[in-house]
């Protein structure tokens, strides 16, 4: 259900396409993986890392040839990358422990 409604509102809001919303959202979910492994082993949570990763894979699949298209191009990168940090952001907050 969350997945239909991030679709509808990065397509309405974004124009961005739907197998780049459903990609951002998996990219997200795997990474998040990641940076909570990351952050039990170290304590520290790997979100720049996380959201560049994520930055580089969507920027493959969003190129275009005009000056138009890199423009859309860019900005439907930082919003992937925006997406994917704060998901690994939500994810990894939980289990670490409050300093007293």
């Amino acid at each position: 259900m969350l997945v239909i409604v991030g679709c509808v509102v990065t397509k309405l809001q974004f124009d961005m396409s739907i197998l780049e919303t459903v990609f951002a959202l998996s990219l997200a979910f795997f990474l998040s993986l990641v940076a909570i492994q990351a952050t039990g082993a170290t304590d520290a949570t790997p979100l720049t890392a996380v959201s560049k990763v994520s930055q580089v894979l969507l920027g493959a699949t969003t190129k275009g040839p005009t000056e138009s298209a890199v423009k859309h191009s860019q900005k439907l990168n930082l919003l992937g990358g925006g997406l994917v940090s704060i998901g690994a952001s939500q994810t990894c907050g939980k289990p670490t422990p409050l300093p007293l």
